[in-house]
């Protein structure tokens, strides 16, 4: 018989009762049977392609051990194997999405929101999302926005000589005359901004 494994990581300790976790056969095994159902669903059309591949390439990192660590459930605590499927799912669906816009449509698909899977699933990563942009804008305050001061006079000249004013043009004279407008000035060194809108520029 296969020999159990050890859970090495106080981290698991909430999920632990004895210590052990089902080997490695186990797990290989399980990989196999995600990676034959999501081949077999993409054959049919059930699984878009793309959503498959990833499946299939998840489950193959299970079959090849790469994601033994991630495999929590005790022993003692798979009963009938449902917290064990529901462990190798939880595993395969964060790894076939790069992205968490992605896992949480992954999860979400045909409303399937079971409670002891996708719900956490896309709790997880939703609330992992908004920590990620609550930090960026918080990084980004901190380190830049606060403290800057606006140099009036330079925005003032930049807003003042920008090509895009001639836009503003186009209702009233049409896109050809506006463009020759603004060439013009931008010809002689003209405030756009000072634009006659017939043709001719104000004196400076």
């Amino acid at each position: 018989m296969s020999t159990m494994t050890r859970i090495p990581s106080a981290r698991w300790k909430i999920s632990s009762i004895s210590g052990l976790r089902l080997p490695r056969e186990f797990i290989k095994s399980q990989g196999k049977i995600k990676a034959a159902a999501a081949q077999a669903n993409r054959a049919v059309g059930a699984l878009p392609e793309e959503l498959g591949k990833f499946i299939v390439q998840a489950a193959e990192e299970v079959i090849d051990g790469k994601r033994d660590v991630q495999f929590v459930v005790d022993v003692f605590r798979a009963g009938a194997g449902t917290s064990q499927n529901m462990n190798a799912n939880e595993v395969i669906v964060c790894r076939d999405k790069r992205k968490h816009d992605a896992t949480i449509t992954a999860a979400d698909m045909d409303s399937q929101q079971e409670i002891n899977v996708m719900i956490p699933v896309i709790a997880y990563n939703l609330l992992h999302s908004i920590s990620i942009i609550a930090n960026a804008i918080e990084v980004f305050h901190t380190r830049c926005v606060d403290g800057l001061i606006a140099n009036e006079d330079r925005c003032r000249y930049y807003v003042e000589h920008s090509l895009a004013l001639a836009a503003s043009l186009n209702p009233a004279i049409g896109y050809e005359r506006a463009a020759a407008i603004s060439k013009t000035a931008f010809a002689l060194g003209r405030k756009r901004s000072r634009m006659w809108p017939y043709g001719t520029l104000l004196p400076p």
